[in-house]
């Protein structure tokens, strides 16, 4: 049984519930001699059912259900909601072989998840992303913005949404550690500044990190969006992308994860932190999960320029990468290729999308070759905007 949980005939506390004057909101209650009853009733997995926790107005068959376990006649009649009404985190336990009884007690905190957003010049989509956050399912939620040296009103924006807001350089790398070094949370999220979460990512990650504690590291699948032809082109090559390990890095660790393997790494200044990180989670043992729910990426208006300039920038530290991780990824996009009946589809999107990528692989070329004859170009502060990142 938890640590702090109280047991007790499930008559007498049935009895007690019902003398209530209302429904008692803050009480968890798991009857354990009840799952196989439901189990078999509804061919449901008993141990994964607790694990989801129960809604406030759980099915009605379920609640005449427990009535029929607890042996008192007439029982059948009480309110679902007067009976079990809070969702709990707590462990599961296995059915009692002793005959019906109650675990109840009040239900166990939920952890805190801190969402660490970097921002530079973010102007244009912060609002949006911190509203995002603020109006996630899940509660408590701590909003920790970290600004490099932004000449607009991101500050501004930041400081009417976030919990804490930072100031910290030179690239995203070291602002995503300062944010987790200031954050108190159990769990934290690393989201860009011009991505959109949807309302449930925080609720899933917080299930699927409670439900196996070997759970390090979730993947939110991203999706995008943004203004004109371009934008759907690369809208085009991010379905492409779901699903892929090669591609998709995790966003949001446990403490523990963190703690053990360190943040991101800080000597590669743009480009692969995400893969490195994630691909060091892994190596120490532990599991990487996933969201269904998605994160949007605003693309805003996708111009050529714009895209072979960040490709550029992110080509001076790709050596970096290569240095740092252990087993580095390839930079090579064969996902774009393992759907040809999507790419048949849009014809249009499809060659548009391979002339993205071109001028992309052309930008990469050129920054690495930038990296190579003038070393000290990989170190260069960013001076990119936040579109271009």
């Amino acid at each position: 049984m938890p640590s702090g949980w109280t047991t007790t005939d499930g008559v007498r506390a049935a009895s007690t519930l019902l003398a209530s004057p209302a429904p008692r909101t803050g009480i968890a209650i798991v009857v354990t001699a009840c799952y196989y009853t439901w189990a078999h009733a509804s061919c449901c997995d008993p141990i994964a059912d607790m694990r989801e926790g129960w809604r406030a107005d759980p099915d009605p068959t379920r609640a005449r259900a427990l009535c029929w376990w607890l042996y008192r006649p007439g029982l059948d009649s009480i309110g679902a909601s007067s009976l079990i009404v809070a969702p709990t985190s707590a462990v599961a336990c296995t059915a009692a072989s002793s005959g019906p009884s109650l675990y109840f007690a009040e239900p166990m905190s939920a952890p805190l998840i801190s969402v660490v957003v970097p921002t530079r010049n973010s102007a244009r989509t912060l609002a949006a992303c911190l509203a995002h956050i603020r109006q996630q399912t899940y509660r408590p939620v701590e909003v920790v913005v970290v600004d490099n040296g932004s000449d607009d009103d991101t500050v501004g924006i930041a400081r009417r949404f976030a919990d804490r807001v930072e100031h910290h350089g030179p690239e995203r790398s070291a602002q995503r550690n300062r944010g987790y070094a200031v954050a108190e949370g159990d769990l934290i999220a690393f989201i860009d500044s011009d991505q959109l979460l949807e309302p449930e990512v925080l609720a899933q990650a917080a299930a699927v990190t409670a439900e196996d504690v070997r759970v390090g590291g979730v993947v939110i699948p991203e999706l995008a969006f943004g203004v004109g032809f371009l934008a759907s082109c690369r809208a085009l090559e991010k379905q492409l992308y779901l699903g892929d390990a090669r591609v998709e890095a995790a966003r949001i660790f446990s403490r523990a994860a963190l703690a053990t393997v360190g943040c991101y790494s800080e000597s590669i200044l743009a480009g692969g932190e995400d893969w490195e990180l994630d691909d060091r989670v892994r190596a120490a043992g532990f599991l990487i999960s996933r969201t269904t729910a998605f994160v949007w990426h605003d693309e805003g208006r996708v111009r050529l320029r714009a895209c072979f300039a960040k490709k550029r920038y992110y080509g001076r530290s790709l050596a970096d990468y290569y240095r740092v991780a252990d087993s580095p990824r390839s930079v090579s996009r064969a996902a774009l290729l393992s759907r040809p009946g999507t790419l048949a589809r849009h014809p249009a999107r499809t060659t548009g999308m391979l002339v993205l990528k071109a001028v992309e692989a052309a930008g990469l070329a050129c920054g690495a070759l930038d990296a190579w004859v003038r070393p000290s170009a990989g170190a260069a502060e960013s001076n990119l905007q936040p579109d271009d990142r």
